[in-house]
Protein backbone atom coordinates (compact mmCIF):
# COMPACT_ATOMS: atom_id res chain seq x y z
CA UNK A 1 0.00 0.00 0.00
CA UNK A 2 1.05 3.79 -0.60
CA UNK A 3 0.03 6.58 0.79
CA UNK A 4 -1.73 9.43 -1.17
CA UNK A 5 -1.83 13.14 0.41
CA UNK A 6 -3.30 16.34 0.16
CA UNK A 7 -2.04 19.56 2.07
CA UNK A 8 -3.85 22.74 1.14
CA UNK A 9 -2.73 26.12 2.82
CA UNK A 10 -3.74 29.50 3.26
CA UNK A 11 -3.14 32.95 4.55
CA UNK A 12 -6.22 33.73 5.02
CA UNK A 13 -7.73 34.89 8.11
CA UNK A 14 -8.28 31.43 9.71
CA UNK A 15 -10.86 30.02 12.26
CA UNK A 16 -11.23 28.47 15.77
CA UNK A 17 -11.64 24.66 14.49
CA UNK A 18 -12.60 24.17 18.73
CA UNK A 19 -15.57 26.59 18.75
CA UNK A 20 -18.75 23.94 18.66
CA UNK A 21 -20.02 23.62 16.06
CA UNK A 22 -17.10 23.69 13.01
CA UNK A 23 -17.16 20.94 11.18
CA UNK A 24 -20.14 19.52 12.36
CA UNK A 25 -23.01 20.77 10.80
CA UNK A 26 -24.04 21.70 6.94
CA UNK A 27 -22.11 20.08 3.84
CA UNK A 28 -18.07 21.51 4.59
CA UNK A 29 -15.64 20.15 7.18
CA UNK A 30 -17.91 17.17 8.72
CA UNK A 31 -18.66 16.09 5.36
CA UNK A 32 -15.33 16.42 4.15
CA UNK A 33 -14.54 14.26 7.69
CA UNK A 34 -16.61 11.74 7.10
CA UNK A 35 -16.01 10.42 3.93
CA UNK A 36 -12.48 10.33 4.84
CA UNK A 37 -12.77 8.42 8.16
CA UNK A 38 -14.53 5.72 5.55
CA UNK A 39 -11.95 5.37 2.81
CA UNK A 40 -9.69 4.71 5.85
CA UNK A 41 -7.87 8.14 5.66
CA UNK A 42 -7.24 10.77 8.42
CA UNK A 43 -7.45 14.24 8.15
CA UNK A 44 -6.00 16.97 10.09
CA UNK A 45 -7.01 20.84 10.49
CA UNK A 46 -4.34 23.27 12.27
CA UNK A 47 -5.99 26.85 12.09
CA UNK A 48 -6.12 30.09 14.07
CA UNK A 49 -8.01 33.20 13.59
CA UNK A 50 -5.73 35.90 12.08
CA UNK A 51 -3.33 32.87 10.53
CA UNK A 52 -4.72 30.99 7.77
CA UNK A 53 -5.27 27.84 7.64
CA UNK A 54 -3.38 24.26 6.92
CA UNK A 55 -5.59 20.96 5.98
CA UNK A 56 -4.01 17.61 5.61
CA UNK A 57 -5.69 14.81 4.19
CA UNK A 58 -4.07 11.17 3.71
CA UNK A 59 -5.41 7.94 2.71
CA UNK A 60 -4.00 4.74 2.07
CA UNK A 61 -3.95 3.58 -1.59
CA UNK A 62 -3.59 0.13 -3.11
CA UNK A 63 -2.53 -0.16 -6.87
CA UNK A 64 -4.85 -1.32 -9.14
CA UNK A 65 -4.93 -4.47 -10.04
CA UNK A 66 -5.82 -5.25 -13.97
CA UNK A 67 -7.22 -8.62 -15.46
CA UNK A 68 -4.67 -10.39 -17.03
Amino acid sequence: DSLFEILIEDNGRGFDPTLPGIGRNGNGLGNMRRRIENLGGQISINSASGHGTRLRIVVKVRPARWPA
